[in-house]
């Protein structure tokens, strides 16, 4: 080894971190990290000049118990949390914490009505404390969006929804579930609500009923959007279901009561306007009903000389009449048939209830008897019973009851007309 190596490997090895006070540039670097440091030490601890920071402290927000009275309530902020800065002893000031501390908002003007109103917040501590104060609270002013509350149901409504379907194929209007939404929040707000619609979607050419999720959406009076958070909604979404029905012409059928047994009004005799009714329904209900029976036509209100009839239409539940036809006209074809007046004197009571006697005690009642010419021409009142229904009759004395007539003899004929007779019903 040479001297000049030999010579560098003795000033390291004898290389001590005393020696580094003796550089100029050392020692003021490391006066200057010193320094710092020791300052942010008394910093951290000098509480009284530095104060301590206490975060998400809740505050309460609240009006006057004046303006609470009126039913004015405070919409926005319902919630608020703020910053508080404390001041004080040193072990004291870090001893506290959030829930320590109580936040409340005072409002610094009349609350008259609906509006925005300023209020500062007023901080204390929930404990006894003497050597920690409060300098300062952010934000230390909060801006109260001040209403009456209200509530309102809307429908919903789908009209956005469409589709296109084939000729045999009918697409009913939309639904939604629940067909309607209650509303809650702010009365300005809620009164500004004009309608509540479903997402506006095509959903193409269809040939079976679709369903899916749908947003709500929150329309005012001239069709703009309304979004604001201070309201509450009982649903946001609806369940949106497009029927897709089969179409289909479907006859009528005439039916009667008290029809003679002997008489059968064939096709020629009966004329219906209109013979059928477009319908729109599932295939089970078309399965089920091949045809729509009318309401029945008494035939004690048919005679040659009233024999058309205004019958309306009763549908199945679940079908949908597409041509908006809510009666149907029925002609009778009562061709050689006509009429004959006879006085009655032949009655039996029926349906008497138990404990009871019954006597009529009318003598006689004259009727109108309606039938083919041949028949009626032998028709005597002796051909003639008059049945008495005492039906639900519970009550002794005089009464009046309703009477139908069977004739013998005529198959034919029947009785035209209402019919009333006196009856006497007496316990036994």
């Amino acid at each position: 080894m040479n001297k000049t190596a030999e010579k560098k490997a003795r000033k390291k090895k004898s290389f001590h971190i005393g020696g580094l006070f003796y550089n100029n540039k050392f020692v003021m670097a490391f006066s200057l990290l010193a320094a710092l440091i020791l300052w942010f030490f008394m910093a951290f601890n000098n509480t009284e000049n530095f104060p301590v920071v206490i975060r998400d402290v809740p505050a309460t927000i609240q009006l006057p118990e004046s303006a609470q009275g009126t039913g004015l309530k405070v919409f926005t902020p319902t919630e608020q949390k703020v910053t508080v800065y404390l001041k004080g002893n040193s072990l004291s000031v870090r001893s506290i914490k959030a829930e320590d501390i109580e936040v409340t908002t005072q409002v610094q003007q009349a609350v008259s009505g609906p509006g925005s109103y300023l209020a500062t917040l007023n901080v204390r501590f929930k404990g006894y404390v003497t050597d920690v104060e409060i300098d300062k609270v952010e934000p230390s002013i909060l801006t109260l969006d001040v209403d009456y509350s209200a509530e309102k149901s809307f429908p919903i409504s789908t009209t956005g929804v469409t589709a296109s379907t084939a000729e045999n194929y009918f697409i009913s209007e939309a639904t939604a579930s629940p067909d309607s939404v209650t509303i809650s929040g702010p009365k300005t707000a809620v009164d500004n609500i004009s309608k509540v619609i479903t997402d506006e979607i095509d959903l193409g050419n269809i040939q079976e009923s679709k369903k899916f999720t749908s947003n709500l959406t929150l329309l005012d009076a001239n069709g703009n959007q309304i979004e604001d958070d201070r309201l509450t909604l009982s649903a946001e979404k609806a369940e949106v279901t497009l029927p897709v029905l089969l179409r289909k012409s479907v006859p009528f059928v005439v039916n009667f009561t008290n029809q003679p047994a002997g008489l059968v009004l064939g096709a020629d005799a009966v004329k219906i306007s209109p013979s059928q009714i477009e319908l729109a329904g599932t295939e089970e209900l078309f399965a089920a009903n091949q045809a729509i029976n009318l309401d029945p036509i008494d035939f004690s209100s048919i005679s040659p000389d009233n024999n058309i009839f205004e019958v309306p239409i009763s549908l199945p539940s679940g079908f949908k009449n597409l041509r908006s036809v809510n009666s149907v006209q029925v002609t009778l074809n009562l061709e050689g048939y006509t009429t004959k007046r006879l006085v009655v004197s032949n009655f039996k009571t029926n349906n008497v209830e138990n404990g009871y006697t019954a006597s009529v005690l009318s003598d006689s009642v004259a009727i109108i008897v309606v039938g083919p010419e041949d028949q009626l021409e032998d028709l005597t009142a002796d051909n003639i019973i008059g049945q008495v229904d005492l039906s639900g009759k519970e009550v002794a004395g005089h009464t009046e009851a309703p009477v139908s007539f069977g004739i013998s003899g005529g198959t034919k004929c029947w009785a035209y007309g209402v019919y009333t007779v006196n009856v006497s019903l007496q316990k036994q």
